[in-house]
């Protein structure tokens, strides 16, 4: 288990200034409750696994997930601080790579008995969001520019009102549910396109109330 309780202390914080690759396994529970789950900052390729079991979450107001670009900090006249993010001495000029215009996309998985809770903000490379498990969203989660496509075969649980800003597509063989009991819950698809496969299902709260 992974919990950060300070301002703005995010539970994993994973950079790579040198333009490669970041991989991370979500195996147990990971929150921040006042910063990201998970921040990954780099211009290759990034990939997420919430593995069955696993948990990710963030505060109410914060970001489950942050994906976003590495650009190099400036060397202070005397020479680099220390090592690490509290330094600023990771993000050496010599060592950093300027963005590509091609970037590798962002892989984000939720196997099944996996969850994420909350909003995820991404960067302008495309991305995939394959989701097994579930996905408890609320809010309003940043996909960035880039060809970004949501494949749902697990659950994508609706709490309050939800809209996947910058999303493309939505693929969806599994169910989308609107059962939180408040009957307040909305899901926003208008800037997007939706496609309902095999095993697509919409399961909605209903009240048989009376006067």
């Amino acid at each position: 288990k992974v919990q950060t309780t300070g301002a703005d202390a995010d539970a994993l914080y994973l950079r790579n200034q040198t333009g490669g690759a970041i991989e991370a396994t979500v195996q147990g529970d990971v929150l921040a409750e006042q910063g990201a789950g998970v921040r990954m900052i780099t211009n290759g390729e990034t990939s997420l696994t919430i593995a069955a079991g696993g948990a990710l979450r963030s505060a109410a107001d914060g970001y489950a997930l942050i994906v976003e670009d590495y650009v190099a900090e400036e060397l202070p006249e005397d020479g680099p601080g220390l090592p690490g993010p509290i330094g600023g001495g990771i993000g050496l000029a010599a060592a950093a790579q300027a963005i590509p215009t091609e970037r590798p996309a962002t892989n984000i998985i939720i196997a099944d008995g996996g969850a994420l809770y909350g909003r995820v903000r991404l960067d302008d490379r495309s991305s995939h969001f394959d989701n097994g498990g579930t996905f408890f969203a609320n809010g309003i989660s940043y996909f960035g520019g880039g060809n970004d496509v949501l494949t749902n075969s697990g659950t994508i649980a609706v709490e309050g009102d939800v809209f996947f800003d910058g999303l493309e597509q939505i693929n969806n063989q599994g169910l989308i549910a609107f059962s939180a009991g408040n009957g307040d819950d909305v899901l926003d698809l208008s800037n997007l396109s939706f496609h309902g496969d095999d095993g697509s299902t919409i399961a909605f709260d209903l009240s048989a109330e009376t006067s």
